[in-house]
């Protein structure tokens, strides 16, 4: 097998291994009761001691903590070639991808004294390397020096494009002078925030573009942030210990809030839930008739974890005579209980006051059972159902309760 054909399956069976990565760690989250949703946040917003993130399907979020792992975005070289050949042949940390191109013919692409470092980080990999400084002239003494004794050639006409086939590159091109046949390139460019949420929120930023953040990765408040968006050694390790430190500070500081909470003798409960809407508008009365619901929620069990709320308003295009949907997901030692009404069977929740009602009465059912099932004075059945009140009769469908352990 050739060195081009032995780097390209070496290149493939890493994209595979990557994504068994990302399957392999979001199954890992299922038993936690973690969910995962397919969607883009488009806007973020401090809301009290809390946050606010509303998706492009028209979600709206709730929580008293926020992490951002937004990453950042190359600005790759405005010719002709560069973004058919990026990350195939065209690449940017030579740490991550210089081994599978190692001892080939490579250019880098750059100005200034990060470009000449660069070209002197890939000696590590290969002896045979150009730096093509798109016009750039104003090379330092000592840094022709460090090139040369390197033997690392240097082109400074300007970049016409790169050559490629199926992304794989070929040539680079100038604006005058032959061609420069090469196998692999490197570039040194500027990096963006993937995301507006960091400014969005507030955040300050480094020259480079990432955000400024305090220790164990806090930006200000409740708001953290990790990965490549507030570093800048981007790597995968690195991002990872700084999602662990995030996690750890968070879970530190609401257990020490919890304790305050205690000791100034205010709700020792105080539960912060989740809230999500779906094509409903939130208002900050409703919100805080959610919120004063959940915290009653204490009063029939002694230990509720956590709590998630979804609101769901009927099809835009058919609310008439179409219920809103309720579901509640309360976490409690050793089980996740969900309580999901079926609209469709219950009418009188075209009423979403009415249909909120509902919900919440069930959940206290619920745990109500579940707290004596704990002390053993019931027995525990996999599914309940709750009366409905379809055609003004007691029925046995409007309502199921799952138990998830």
């Amino acid at each position: 097998m050739s060195a081009v054909a032995a780097g390209r399956a070496e290149e493939e069976a890493r994209d595979v291994v990557h994504f068994e990565l990302i399957a392999a760690g979001r199954a890992e989250l299922a038993p936690y009761g973690v969910e995962i949703q397919e969607d883009t946040v488009v806007h973020a917003a401090r809301d009290g001691d809390g946050f606010v993130v509303t998706t492009g399907a028209g979600a709206h979020h709730r929580a008293h903590k926020l992490v951002l792992a937004t990453g950042l975005e190359d600005q790759l070289p405005e010719i002709p070639g560069a973004r058919e050949t990026f990350g195939k042949s065209l690449f940017h940390c030579p740490y991550c991808d210089a081994w599978e191109v190692r001892d080939r013919p490579l250019a880098i692409l750059g100005r200034g004294e990060k470009a000449v470092q660069l070209a002197l980080a890939l000696t590590t990999w290969s002896h045979d390397l150009v730096l093509c400084t798109d016009g750039w002239t104003r090379i330092t003494a000592a840094q022709r020096a460090s090139l040369a004794a390197h033997r690392i050639a240097v082109r400074t006409d300007k970049l016409v494009a790169i050559d490629h086939r199926g992304g794989r590159l070929e040539a680079i091109r100038f604006a005058r002078g032959e061609p420069l046949v090469r196998e692999a390139a490197f570039f040194h460019g500027q990096c963006r925030p993937r995301s507006p949420l960091a400014a969005q929120l507030g955040c300050r930023f480094t020259r480079s573009g990432s955000v400024i953040t305090q220790s164990f990765e806090r930006a200000s408040g409740g708001l953290y942030v990790v990965g490549d968006a507030s570093r800048d050694v981007h790597f995968i390790a690195v991002a990872v210990a700084e999602g662990v430190r995030a996690a750890y500070a968070i879970n530190r500081s609401l257990r020490i809030e919890h304790t305050a909470r205690i000791l100034n003798g205010s709700d020792g409960m105080k539960l912060n839930p989740q809230i999500t809407y779906r094509d409903v508008q939130p208002t900050a009365a409703l919100d805080r008739s959610i919120r004063d619901s959940v915290q009653r929620l204490d009063r029939y069990h002694p230990n509720i974890l956590g709590c998630r709320i979804a609101v769901e308003a009927p099809h835009r295009h058919h609310r008439k005579g179409r219920p809103y949907r309720v579901r509640i997901d309360l976490t409690v030692p050793g089980k996740e209980l969900v309580v999901a009404h079926h609209p469709q069977l219950n009418p009188a929740h075209e009423d979403l006051s009415v249909a909120l009602r509902d919900a919440f009465r069930a959940a206290r059912r619920e745990l109500q059972t579940h707290a004596r099932t704990r002390r053993g004075d019931v027995k525990s059945h996999d599914r309940l159902s709750l009366p409905s009140a379809k055609n003004g009769i007691r029925g046995r469908r409007a309502t199921t309760i799952e138990r998830r352990v």
